[in-house]
């Protein structure tokens, strides 16, 4: 018994410095950043002298699938303990296999989530070592909204549409699709009730782009109100991941500029005003709660234009906020064949006072 315990010793003291020489220790790989030289990153032990190895790193599926090997050029292990991370590596091989899988692995540097093994080797002349590690991969996928930003007030009535997913756009189930649409808001109703109860404006499935211009022969966006928008993703015509719903408002025109109404006076004191879409604004500031006004528009030739103005009635006066005394009036050019140029406007009351106005239509 004692002979065959010291024979065991001898042949493991025998064996065990050739079965060391090279050592891979473990691998630096990760499933949210794989990248063909990080498949190549290793901590490796090497017992004896400096000597020129290969490395070779593969990454399955957990029914043996390669999906990506990877191969180096000759490098130098030196003697020690050697981080490959930090070594001058080239690739001499990468090569990815088909499938999405494979294809998503390439793309985006990341798996779907499932279970994996990676394996790594080391061969020279006369030493070689291999590693292994399952790995498991947990899902990062993303689908969310990018722009208008939510509640965001935008001007075109035809905007881009931009969202962004992390999958893509061809999935391994041919069911598989995306989807865009809009709808009108409500007041008082959610961006997400909106989406869920309101018919669509518009509405695209099988998305290919992260960017959809919203169509000029869809129904037009109206101005002054409020919209949802949601992607989806659906699998054989069931929603089975969906972003956020969100809302932009269609920029309203601009409210109609308020007149100028210019105050008349009995002499000209360097005031010169612009008629404003061909009509003259005007005000007394002590004048009559009602009156008949007469005018003269008076060319640089002296040429005389005579007709009516009319106070406008009660209730404009009041919408415009007008206080008790103040009297306005409109003197419309559109009626008269007046030229582009620089005129007098005298006014006479029932009193017979005179108010003087210079004045330019363009």
């Amino acid at each position: 018994m004692k002979r065959l315990f010291y024979t065991c010793i001898l042949l493991l003291g025998a064996l065990g410095p050739l079965a060391a020489q090279v050592s891979i220790l473990n691998g630096n790989i990760s499933t949210f950043n794989i990248t063909p030289r990080g498949m190549l990153e290793a901590n490796i032990m090497n017992n004896r002298t400096e000597v020129q190895v290969v490395m070779e790193a593969k990454l399955l599926t957990a029914q043996n699938e390669v999906l990506l090997n990877v191969v180096s050029a000759p490098f130098l292990l030196k003697h020690g303990l050697n981080n490959t991370a930090e070594s001058k590596i080239t690739l001499a091989s990468v090569v990815y296999a088909t499938g999405d899988k494979a294809a998503q692995l390439k793309t985006m540097h990341s798996l779907p989530s499932g279970k994996y093994v990676y394996c790594a080797s080391i061969k020279a002349v006369d030493v070689s070592d291999e590693y292994c590690q399952d790995l498991e991969a947990e899902s990062s996928s993303f689908l969310f909204l990018v722009s208008p930003p939510d509640r965001e007030e935008i001007e075109t009535r035809y905007p881009i549409l931009i969202w962004t997913h992390s999958e893509l756009f061809s999935g391994s189930n041919a069911g598989d699709n995306y989807r865009i649409l809009v709808t009108g808001l409500n007041k008082g109703q959610s961006a997400e009730a909106a989406v869920n109860t309101n018919v669509p404006v518009y509405m695209k499935t099988y998305l290919s782009s992260h960017e959809v211009q919203y169509p000029i022969d869809a129904k037009e966006l109206e101005p002054g109100k409020t919209y949802a928008w949601q992607v989806q993703k659906l699998s054989n015509g069931t929603i089975v991941n969906k972003t956020e719903a969100w809302e932009f408002k269609i920029k309203p025109p601009p409210s109609p500029k308020a007149p100028n109404y210019v105050t008349v006076k009995k002499t000209l004191d360097g005031t010169v005003y612009k008629a404003e879409n061909n009509k003259i604004y005007f005000r007394f500031d002590q004048g009559y709660a009602t009156m008949k006004l007469h005018y003269l528009i008076l060319n640089d030739r002296q040429e005389a234009i005579t007709a009516a103005a009319h106070e406008e009635s009660e209730e404009k006066v009041k919408v415009d906020n007008v206080k008790s005394g103040y009297n306005k009036f409109i003197i419309d050019l559109n009626e008269y064949k007046i030229a582009a140029g620089t005129y007098l406007l005298e006014i006479t009351n029932e009193k017979k006072e005179v108010y003087k106005l210079k004045f330019i239509v363009e």
